[in-house]
C-alpha cells in the first residue's frame, strides 16, 4: 500500500457510565465537541475492539517495514483513557497493538530476524525493561544523526508465545501508582522498539526496518493528583509534563514547518526524532474519555496540532554481497559434513569396542556363575568333611574304649593305666587243664597309644607284659599275639587317615 500520508491521527474514546462529556461522533473521520467539529484520519468508538483499532491502523502498513521504512505508533492521554490497554490488551482475547503487530510480522517474514527492546522513561531515567536490575542508560546519536541507546537489551523473538512472556515480565517492572483518575496509573513512558532485518536475495539487499510502540504516560497536570499528592508524585508528574512539553513544542514547530525542531529538551523528544522528522511512517492515537472534559479538550486540541505535521519517508536499504556468503556457507556446509562422517566412523569403532565389552561382560558373568557354583560346592565338600572327621574322631573314641577291654575264650585281658604306679597284670586263664603251669619268659611288650578327649592329647598306655605258656603247644596260646598285632595295625591306619584329613582342613 502506498503511503501518501506520512504522519496520521486516529481518535479513540473510551465510555464511562458517569459521563456528562457532550461528544458526538459525527462519522468515522469526524467528531463535535463543544460546538466545534474535528477531523481525524479515523474515529474508534467504545464499540471498537484492540482488533478493529490495529487493523483500522498499524495493520494497513506493517509489510513496509520488510522494505526498510520505519514505523512509530504512539497513544497519548490523560490516565484512565484506555492508552496502555491499546497498546498491549490485557488478555489474549484483548490482545492490543504490540501483540499483534509482532503476530503479523512473523506471519510477513521470509528470510530475516526480528528483535525485541523494551524499556521505560522514568523521572527522565532510561530504565531496560527486560533486565532484571538495569540502570540508568544515555541517549546518544551517531554520525547520521540517528538515535542509539548504548547497553540497551535486544533480545531475538522466537516465536508469539515467546514476546508474550517478553512482555509480561517487562510490565511487571515498569513504575506504578495510585492516582484520582486511575488505581494503577503508568508513571513512566513505555517504549517497545523491534527491529527488523530482510533479506533480498534476488537483487543482494537487506532492509532494516524499526517499529516503535510507544505508551506515554498520563497527559494531565500534576495539580489534579488528589489522591497521594506525595513529593514524589509531584515530581514524576513535573517530569511527564517535561517530556510531553517538550513533544508539544517539536509538533506545534513541525506544523509551522520551523528551522529548528527543540528534540533534545527530553529524552522522550530524543528517542522520537526520528519518528517526528519525517524518517518515519507515524500514526498518533488519542485516547480520551467522556469522563474528563477538560483534559478530552486538550487531549484533542494537541491532536488536532498534529495532524498538520508534513514529512517524507526515507527507505532504509542497503546493497550487500550475498553471493560470496553462499560460496562460504557451501565451504562450512563440506566441512561439517567431512566432520560428521569422521564422527560416523568414529562412533561405528565405538560401538564395535562396546559389543565386545559386552561379550566380555556376559562372559565374565558366566564365569562368576561358574566360579560360584564350585566355591559352594567346595564349601559344600568341606562341611562333609568336617562332619567324617568327627565322625571318625568319635569312632575312634569308641574304638579305643573296647579295645580296653576284650575276652579271649573266656579269658579276659584288662589293660589298665599304671601311670599311678599301681601296676596291674593281666591275668589270664588259658582253657587248657594245666592252667597253673606258667613260664617265666617273657614276650615283647606291646605299647598302645590312645588318643583321649577334644584335646588331641596322647597318652602312653603302660607296658603290658603278656606272659605266654611254655613253648609246649599244649600250654600255648596261638591266637593272642596275632589278635593284639591286629589291633596295632588298625589303630595305625585310623591314625594316618586322621593326619591326612588334618592336613586338607588346614
Amino acid at each position: 500500500m502506498k503511503i501518501n500520508q506520512p504522519f496520521q491521527v486516529f481518535v479513540r474514546i473510551r465510555s464511562h457510565s458517569d459521563s456528562t462529556n457532550p461528544i458526538e461522533v459525527v462519522n468515522e473521520n469526524i467528531l463535535r465537541i463543544s460546538n466545534r467539529e474535528m477531523s481525524f484520519q479515523k474515529i474508534f468508538t467504545e464499540n471498537d475492539s484492540n482488533q478493529s483499532v490495529y487493523e483500522g491502523t498499524l495493520s494497513k502498513f506493517i509489510s513496509k517495514i520488510f522494505e526498510g521504512f520505519n514505523m512509530t505508533v504512539l497513544c497519548y492521554g490523560m490516565t484512565g483513557s484506555g492508552k496502555t490497554h491499546t497498546m498491549f490488551g490485557n488478555s489474549q482475547d484483548h490482545y492490543g497493538i504490540v501483540y499483534q503487530a509482532v503476530k503479523e510480522l512473523f506471519q510477513l517474514k521470509k528470510n530475516g530476524f526480528i528483535k525485541i527492546s523494551f524499556y521505560e522513561i522514568y523521572n527522565e531515567q532510561i530504565i531496560d525493561l527486560l533486565e532484571q536490575n538495569s540502570q540508568n542508560l544515555s541517549v546518544q546519536e551517531d554520525k547520521n544523526g540517528d538515535t542509539q541507546i548504548p547497553g540497551l537489551s535486544q533480545q531475538c523473538i522466537v516465536d508469539e508465545d515467546h514476546l508474550v512472556q517478553l512482555i509480561q515480565q517487562a510490565q511487571k517492572r515498569r513504575q506504578l501508582a495510585s492516582t484520582a483518575s486511575n488505581q494503577y496509573s503508568s508513571r513512566s513512558h513505555a517504549i517497545v522498539q523491534i527491529q527488523v532485518v530482510n533479506y533480498d536475495e534476488k537483487q543482494n539487499i537487506k532492509y532494516d526496518g524499526k517499529l516503535i510502540l510507544a505508551d506515554l504516560a498520563g497527559s494531565e497536570r500534576c495539580y489534579n493528583y488528589k489522591n497521594g499528592g506525595t513529593q514524589k508524585i509531584q515530581q514524576e508528574g513535573q517530569n511527564i509534563n517535561k517530556s510531553l512539553l517538550a513533544l508539544g513544542q517539536c509538533i506545534m514547530m513541525l506544523n509551522q514547518s520551523k528551522s529548528h525542531i527543540p528534540y533534545r529538551n527530553s529524552k522522550l523528544t530524543r528517542i522520537l526524532k526520528q519518528s517526528l522528522s519525517g524518517n518515519s511512517m507515524t500514526l498518533f492515537i488519542a485516547c480520551i474519555s467522556k469522563q474528563f472534559s477538560e483534559e478530552t479538550e486538550n487531549t484533542l486540541k494537541y491532536a488536532q496540532q498534529a495532524c498538520a505535521i508534513k514529512t517524507q519517508l526515507t527507505q532504509a536499504m542497503t546493497q550487500i554481497q550475498i553471493q560470496q556468503p553462499k560460496r562460504s556457507i557451501s565451504i562450512e556446509i563440506q566441512n561439517l559434513e567431512q566432520q560428521l562422517n569422521n564422527y560416523f566412523v568414529i562412533n561405528n569403532g565405538l560401538h564395535k569396542n562396546l559389543n565386545t565389552l559386552y561379550q566380555n561382560v556376559q562372559k565374565e558373568q558366566e564365569t562368576k556363575v561358574i566360579v560360584q557354583n564350585v566355591e559352594q560346592y567346595i564349601a559344600s565338600n568341606m562341611r562333609k568333611q568336617k562332619l567324617i572327621i568327627n565322625q571318625i574322631k568319635e569312632l575312634i573314641v569308641e574304638k579305643e574304649n573296647q579295645d580296653k577291654s576284650f575276652t579271649y575264650r573266656g579269658s579276659e585281658v584288662r589293660f589298665c593305666d599304671l601311670s599311678n604306679k599301681s601296676s596291674i597284670i593281666s591275668q589270664i586263664q588259658p582253657h587248657t587243664a594245666d592252667q597253673s603251669c606258667q613260664t617265666e619268659r617273657v614276650c615283647d611288650p606291646i605299647q598302645f597309644d590312645v588318643k583321649h578327649g577334644r584335646h588331641n592329647s596322647q597318652q602312653t598306655i603302660n607296658k603290658i607284659e603278656i606272659h605266654k605258656i611254655p613253648e609246649s603247644k599244649r600250654f600255648s596260646n596261638p591266637f593272642l599275639s596275632t589278635m593284639v598285632l591286629e589291633e596295632n595295625t588298625k589303630k595305625n591306619v585310623l591314625q594316618d587317615r586322621t593326619n591326612r584329613f588334618k592336613i586338607k582342613i588346614k
